[in-house]
């Protein structure tokens, strides 16, 4: 079983799944400051369901996890809500993101512990939404002891709870991001080690696999972090060295993220200009086909691999 934000569902009923997305990311005081002059809600859930279905209505997509974490504007409602109008089902994250600001800093990792592991057992925010993955980072600071810390918690509530982690990189810091979840008793086969995809080397992606970890390739379209022949190269290399079985793909898109715009209303546009979730589908597929994988191939990307990292959570 994996919780969405509609339930428990066996993970037979997952399907193709996009292992690591956003529907929202947004400042949450300046939402609540500034309202619809910052994001217009309703425009916004319109605009999600409409990605979210022509995802599943071209590419067969069947559920993407959300890896926005509490402190960078996830919303449980919204994601109900697009869950339900979309037919998508949609895992939630909880965890932080690596920002030191005032009360990351000050506050003791234990509180953040027994406050999320409060949220995971109890669900969200008085919803009953419970998470079923725990985000967390090394940012570009790197491996301050701030962000130690935040390993830290995210390491703790895994142990505690048996929900997994997937993480954020910013360079090939997957190491030591490995390094710390061990030192703290974390069972790496519950970790995915994130945007790993924007690395080419293989030998030390392939050294991350074998210590029990999955790489999520999962910023296919982002060509500023690295490009799209760069990307299939590595995910081929780490097939033909017998590592597929540990590999999950997705996009890291954002529908509606406050930095993309002034107005709200440019949103739209610019989301028509941009990377969708078919995108892995129509045009990373071709490009493995042209290599010489064949339906069982992508299936495993798509279905077995994000189905196999949760029944091993469980």
């Amino acid at each position: 079983m994996v919780n969405t934000v509609l339930g428990p569902m066996e993970t037979s009923e997952m399907g193709r799944t996009l292992m690591h997305e956003h529907a929202v990311c947004f400042d949450m005081a300046l939402k609540k400051a500034f309202g619809k002059k910052w994001v217009d809600e309703d425009a916004a859930i319109e605009l999600i369901v409409k990605e979210l279905k022509a995802a599943k209505e071209y590419s067969g997509i069947q559920t993407i996890v959300d890896a926005t974490p509490i402190n960078s504007g996830r919303d449980v409602k919204i994601l109900k809500q697009v869950s339900e109008e979309s037919g998508v089902n949609i895992l939630a994250a909880t965890g932080l993101f690596a920002f030191e600001n005032f009360p990351i800093v000050g506050k003791s990792a234990e509180c953040f512990v027994k406050l999320i592991t409060e949220e995971i057992v109890s669900g969200v925010e008085n919803t009953g939404i419970k998470p079923a993955v725990i985000k967390c980072a090394t940012g570009p600071q790197g491996f301050t002891e701030i962000n130690k810390k935040l390993l830290l918690i995210a390491s703790e509530v895994c142990k505690q709870t048996g929900i997994p982690i997937t993480t954020h990189t910013e360079s090939i810091e997957a190491v030591e991001q490995q390094n710390i979840f061990e030192r703290n008793g974390v069972d790496l086969s519950k970790v995915i080690i994130g945007h790993t995809g924007d690395y080419n080397d293989v030998e030390k992606l392939s050294d991350i696999v074998k210590r029990g970890s999955y790489l999520g390739l999962d910023r296919f379209g982002l060509d500023e972090f690295n490009s799209l022949d760069n990307r299939v190269n590595t995910l081929d290399q780490l097939c033909q060295k017998g590592l597929i079985n540990s590999l999950v793909v997705s996009h890291d898109i954002v529908v509606v993220f406050d930095a993309d715009y002034d107005d709200f209303s440019e949103l739209p546009r610019k989301r028509a200009e941009g990377r969708t979730f078919n995108y892995f589908c129509k045009k990373v597929v071709p490009l493995l086909e042209k290599r010489g994988y064949n339906a069982a191939d992508i299936e495993k990307l798509l279905v077995d691999n994000p189905k196999q990292f949760f029944d091993n959570c469980g």
